[in-house]
C-alpha cells in the first residue's frame, strides 16, 4: 500500500509544471515578426521566470510551466512592447498576438532613421547595428534590444531561457562579474559597437563547452 502511495505522490509531482505556453506574435501587417524576446514573468511580484523566442514563422514556445498567474513580455525592435495577463492552469495557445510599430514622433514629424540589419547564419545571428538609429543608446541598452537576449537589472543576461552564456568582446573573453559587465557597457557609447552576434553554436576557438556566445564586436576598446 504503501508503495502505491508513494507512485501516485511521485506522478502527480510530476503532472505538476508541465504546462505548455504557445502563440505566433505578427505585425501590423500580419506578417510573422522574427526573433520576437518572450519574457514570462511572475504575475504576483514581476520576477523573471522564463524566456525564449519567435522562429521564422513567428512562433513561440514556453514548456514546463507551473500553474501560476503570469505576465508575458513581448519585445522586437521597432515595435512597441506589450504585456498580457495570462493565468495557466493547463496547457496554454494563445490567439496570435499584433505588436504595433513603434515610431518616434517629435512635433507631428516622424523620424526615420536607417534601421540595424539583422541576418542568419549557420551558427549565429548577427544583429549590426552600426550607424543605425540604436547608436544613440549604450551597448548595454543595445545589448537588451538585440534579439533573443534578455537583459537583467542585476547584470545577468539570458539567451533562449538559457543564462549559460559566454560573453567575448572581439572574440576575446571578458574576465568580469555580471554587474561589471553591465557597468562597462552602460558607459560605452552606443556608436562604438559594430554588432553583437549571439552564437548558438559556437566554434572550438571559443571554447564554450555548449554555451551560448554572446560576442559584442566594437571599433574600439
Amino acid at each position: 500500500m504503501k508503495h502505491y502511495l508513494f507512485i501516485f505522490l511521485l506522478f502527480s509531482f510530476i503532472g505538476t509544471g508541465q504546462h505548455k505556453i504557445s502563440g505566433t506574435i505578427l505585425d501590423a501587417k500580419n506578417n510573422p515578426v522574427e526573433f520576437a524576446a518572450i519574457s514570462l514573468l511572475k504575475q504576483q511580484d514581476s520576477v523573471f521566470y522564463k524566456s525564449t523566442q519567435t522562429n521564422e514563422k513567428g512562433f513561440f514556445e514556453i514548456t514546463h510551466a507551473e500553474k501560476e498567474k503570469y505576465i508575458l513580455k513581448i519585445s522586437s525592435y521597432g515595435h512597441s512592447e506589450k504585456y498580457l495577463n495570462i493565468d495557466v492552469q493547463s496547457d496554454l495557445q494563445l490567439t496570435p498576438i499584433l505588436l504595433e510599430q513603434n515610431a518616434e514622433i517629435l512635433n507631428d514629424v516622424t523620424i526615420t532613421t536607417s534601421k540595424p540589419i539583422l541576418k542568419r547564419k549557420i551558427d549565429r545571428i548577427e544583429f549590426t547595428v552600426e550607424n543605425s538609429s540604436l547608436s544613440t543608446n549604450n551597448a548595454w541598452e543595445i545589448l537588451g534590444k538585440t534579439p533573443g537576449v534578455t537583459t537583467m537589472s542585476s547584470g545577468n543576461l539570458i539567451v533562449r531561457g538559457s543564462n549559460s552564456i559566454l560573453v567575448t568582446i572581439n572574440d576575446k573573453k571578458v574576465y568580469l562579474t555580471g554587474d561589471e559587465l553591465k557597468q562597462f557597457l552602460e558607459n560605452t557609447n552606443g556608436e562604438d559597437v559594430k554588432s553583437i552576434e549571439v552564437i548558438t553554436n559556437p566554434p572550438a576557438k571559443y571554447e564554450a563547452q555548449g554555451a551560448t556566445v554572446l560576442n559584442i564586436r566594437l571599433k574600439k576598446i
